[in-house]
C-alpha cells in the first residue's frame, strides 16, 4: 500500500515538473514570436506587389537586372545586397520597377509598375550634395546612413501630371527586413539632423523650386526608431 501511495506520488512529481516546463516553453515562444514591427506605421501609401499588379493586368511580368550593389551592416559582419530591376519589355515610364534586397539568407521585394527614375538634377533640385553622400556608387537609388542603426535608401518616382514623384524611403538595416517608411508624392527639400537627436531628419515638400516665389510650404518629419514621425 505504501508502495502504491509513493509510485502515485512520484508519478505526480512528474506531471507537475513537466506541466510547468510546458508553461515556461510557452512563455519564451511567445516572446520570440512577437514582432516589433506591428505597430509600425508608414507615411504615405504602401505599394502593391507584383501578383497584384499581374492579375490587375492580367499581364505576367518579367525582370532583367540593371544593377547590383552591396554594403554592409552592424561593423561590416552583416551584408546586405541590393538589385535594381527593370520589366522586360515594358513600354510604361520608369527606368525601372523592381527592388530585390537580400539580407540574412532572405530576400525581399519592393515593386512599383509606375517606375522609379534615374536620380537627377530635378529629384535632388533642393540638395545639390545628396549624391555626394550616397554610400554606394548607384544613380538609381541613393544609400544614406542616417545614424548608427539606420541605413536608409531613396528612390524617386517618376513624375505623373503636375504632382511631384513618389518619394520611396527603406529603411534596410533597424527592423530583421527591410521596411518601407516612406511612399508618397513630395520632393526632397532638406535631409539633416533637425532636433539634435543624432539621426538624419527630413523635410519635404510639394512645390518645385522654380515655382517658388516665397516661402517654401513644407513638412518636417523626425527619425524615431526606425520610422519617420511628423513633427
Amino acid at each position: 500500500m505504501i508502495m502504491k501511495k509513493l509510485f502515485l506520488l512520484i508519478i505526480l512529481l512528474l506531471f507537475m515538473q513537466c506541466k510547468g516546463r510546458i508553461n515556461q516553453e510557452n512563455k519564451e515562444e511567445s516572446f520570440i514570436k512577437i514582432d516589433v514591427n506591428e505597430s509600425f506605421e508608414l507615411i504615405g501609401i504602401p505599394l502593391s506587389t507584383v501578383e497584384e499588379r499581374e492579375k490587375e493586368l492580367n499581364y505576367k511580368f518579367e525582370f532583367q537586372t540593371i544593377e547590383k550593389q552591396q554594403i554592409y551592416h552592424q561593423d561590416d559582419s552583416q551584408r546586405i545586397e541590393i538589385f535594381i530591376e527593370r520589366i522586360k519589355g515594358w513600354n510604361d515610364p520608369g527606368d525601372f520597377h523592381r527592388i530585390r534586397i537580400k539580407k540574412q539568407e532572405k530576400e525581399f521585394v519592393f515593386f512599383n509598375s509606375d517606375g522609379w527614375v534615374i536620380i537627377g538634377e530635378y529629384e535632388t533640385q533642393y540638395l545639390n550634395s545628396f549624391s555626394e553622400t550616397n554610400e554606394i556608387k548607384s544613380s538609381y537609388v541613393s544609400v544614406q546612413k542616417a545614424s548608427d542603426k539606420d541605413i536608409l535608401l531613396f528612390a524617386f518616382g517618376y513624375v505623373y501630371a503636375s504632382q511631384p514623384g513618389l518619394l520611396s524611403i527603406l529603411n534596410l538595416s533597424r527592423f530583421e527586413k527591410p521596411v518601407l517608411i516612406f511612399n508618397d508624392n513630395y520632393n526632397l527639400y532638406n535631409y539633416e539632423d533637425i532636433n539634435g537627436d543624432g539621426m538624419l531628419d527630413i523635410m519635404v515638400t510639394k512645390f518645385d523650386k522654380d515655382e517658388v516665389t516665397g516661402l517654401v510650404d513644407f513638412k518636417t518629419y523626425l527619425l524615431k526608431n526606425g520610422g519617420y514621425y511628423i513633427q
